[in-house]
């Protein structure tokens, strides 16, 4: 049964919360979001564009910068569109360490030239989980735990359940017509589980998620503690890839009013091996909400908790 400690895989809600780390690091002074990646990963240090791309077979301008990535403006591959058989392994064989899967998104052409393009990107949310860990000469798991998880006091959000805590959903998919587990949700694998695919595979039990939630409506404190400063709360939350409404900020997808630019919601989804989850969070109405399940997806349980969040009543 289901209670408030079971642990989800959160999807693509992960984004958030690496997001979280990064600006972190950034303002003390680990990594700067504004240089390119190759700085720290050589493999990006000549990176070639994509057959069918303007002035393809030609060397891309330069490596994407983590600022780029976190607002998947970087030209890394997308899983929106058909990938390889390569790209789909370097972010979804969970055998494979973060180095590996890196190394093999480096190797891989770009979609864009750095900067020109959104390509909404789980890939790119890899390197700037590797350039983390390189920067700070540790684990993105413990880096999560310095800046976000043990300031908000999240004691059982991580990428790595360990092994015998059996409070962990298991992802559901149609076989045959029938609900069954899928046994490539991540925690299955056990010690065979190395990587953590950084925008796409924490866990976290909805009363964590929604910690995390809290914090970004309150500016990034929690109660009287600020785990990310008014310059990272902002960095995170302005969107970096516009769009008329709104727009991604790191890790966000943002609403912002059109006539006074101001911010009105954040949110995300998440979808992983059958586990989904969705964060929202709204300024305006002081509401934030998250759902995590597994199963079938249900587009109308995402609706009906943005209706929810964004009501005043």
């Amino acid at each position: 049964p289901v209670d408030d400690d079971t642990r989800f895989c959160i999807g693509s809600c992960s984004k958030m919360f690496a997001g979280a780390v990064l600006v972190s690091l950034a303002s003390e002074g680990t990594v700067d979001l504004d240089a390119p990646v190759n700085r720290w990963l050589t493999g990006f240090s000549a990176p070639k564009l994509t057959a069918g791309t303007p002035a393809s077979n030609a060397p891309a301008k330069r490596a994407p910068t983590l600022r780029e990535l976190l607002c998947h403006r970087g030209g890394i591959y997308t899983q929106r569109n058909r990938m390889t058989d390569k790209q789909t392994r370097w972010i979804r064989d969970f055998k494979l360490t973060l180095t590996d899967s890196v190394n093999g998104i480096a190797a891989e052409p770009l979609v864009a030239q750095p900067g020109e393009q959104f390509a909404y990107s789980g890939a790119g949310y890899c390197v700037l989980g590797r350039v983390a860990e390189i920067a700070a000469d540790k684990p993105f798991d413990e880096l999560l735990a310095i800046h976000v998880t043990r300031p908000l006091h999240l004691s059982r959000t991580t990428y790595f359940p360990p092994a015998g805590d059996d409070n962990v959903a298991t992802g559901h998919a149609l076989i045959d017509g029938k609900l069954a587990l899928v046994d490539q949700t991540p925690h299955r694998l056990g010690k065979q589980h190395k990587l953590a695919l950084i925008g796409g595979s924490l866990y976290a039990p909805a009363r964590e998620a929604a910690e995390f939630a809290r914090m970004l409506l309150h500016n990034g404190k929690a109660g009287n503690h600020i785990v990310l400063s008014p310059h990272e709360w902002k960095q995170m939350t302005t969107p970096h890839s516009p769009r008329p409404d709104g727009g991604y900020g790191f890790g966000l997808s943002l609403a912002l009013d059109r006539k006074t630019n101001r911010l009105q919601s954040a949110s995300h989804g998440g979808a992983l091996f059958g586990s989904y989850s969705f964060i929202a969070v709204d300024f305006r109405t002081r509401r934030f909400a998250v759902v995590n399940y597994v199963g079938r997806r249900n587009a109308e349980i995402g609706s009906e908790l943005q209706k929810w969040v964004h009501s005043a009543k």
